[in-house]
Parts: C-alpha cells; sequence; structure tokens
C-alpha cells in the first residue's frame, strides 16, 4: 500500500486563506461584469449605428434610381425631339428686322455726389 499513499505536498493544494481568495474572485468577477457591459453597450451602440446606415442607403439608393429613370426618360425625349428636328425641313435663319441700339449709361447718373459721401 506504500504506492498508493500520497505526500504530504501534494494534499496542500491552497497556501492562500480562503477570505483572502473570496475576495479576489469577488472582484475578478465584478471586473468580468463592468467588462462585459461596456461590450454589451458597444455593441449595442454599434447595432444602432449599423442599422441607421442601412437604412440612410436604402433611401439614397431609393433617390439614385429613381433619378436613373427619369435620366432614362429625359435621354428618350431628347432622343426623340432631335430625330423630330432632324425631320423637319430647316430654314434659313433670318436675322431680326429691328435691332435695339446699345443703351450707354451716363457717367453722372450712376456717380455719386461727394455730398452723399461726406
Amino acid at each position: 500500500m506504500a504506492s498508493q499513499e500520497v505526500p504530504e505536498k501534494e494534499l496542500v493544494l491552497l497556501k492562500t486563506r480562503p477570505g483572502v481568495l473570496v475576495r479576489f474572485f469577488q472582484k475578478s468577477r465584478d471586473r468580468w461584469k463592468e467588462k462585459c457591459q461596456q461590450v454589451r453597450g458597444q455593441l449595442k451602440a454599434l447595432l444602432v449605428r449599423i442599422r441607421d446606415l442601412e437604412r440612410s442607403r436604402a433611401a439614397w439608393r431609393t433617390r439614385a434610381e429613381q433619378h436613373e429613370q427619369e435620366l432614362r426618360q429625359l435621354q428618350q425625349e431628347l432622343a426623340q425631339l432631335q430625330c423630330a428636328a432632324a425631320a423637319a425641313p430647316q430654314e434659313p435663319e433670318q436675322k431680326p428686322s429691328h435691332s435695339f441700339p446699345r443703351r450707354r449709361c451716363r457717367g453722372t447718373s450712376f456717380r455719386r455726389s461727394r455730398s452723399t459721401l461726406s
């Protein structure tokens, strides 16, 4: 039976007093809980941000698609108008029969008088 006996050194598992260990494990648990709460808060903030960004992106995508559709319609309309203009007989350009003389401003009417500057 000598082979089954355990030496005394192996029987002593803890050298630290149980009260000290309890305080250590409580502090460790409290630090872990605090860290977990911080990470949960960060996770929630990031999830909210992702949700907002997805909504914004969807709104911008819808807006861009509407603008693309409008652009296609305008391009079709332009092509139709260009075809109609090319098919129509062209008239020579006529200069207007009258021309309006250029008005020249008299310098005195736009200048400030010395009495208003003082």
